[in-house]
């Protein structure tokens, strides 16, 4: 007999953050490149639908933002000491 007692009971999902998403998407970018970057492939990586991934981000072109500002964000700028100028100069080589 199924009661609720006897069912097996199952592990909660991770919950879904804007976090998880960006981690998963570059993932996903880095493994497949960006033409095989759909929402629906990312939901499913990260175990929902692509519904409830739209409750998070709106369009893919967010989620590729997101995912190149974590990128950009991991890049050290050279310390130049003299402003802005000499430090992107020397990053942009």
């Amino acid at each position: 007999m199924d009661t609720v007692w006897s069912r097996r009971r199952t592990e909660p999902k991770p919950r879904l953050t804007l976090d998880r998403i960006v981690a998963e998407a570059l993932a996903l970018l880095d493994e497949e490149g960006v033409a095989r970057l759909t929402m629906r492939r990312l939901a499913e990586r990260l175990g929902t639908g692509s519904t409830t991934l739209y409750w998070h981000v709106k369009t893919k072109d967010d989620v590729l933002d997101l995912a190149m500002d974590a990128v950009f964000g991991e890049v050290g700028l050279p310390d130049g000491g003299a402003g802005g100028r000499t430090g992107g100069r020397g990053c942009a080589r």
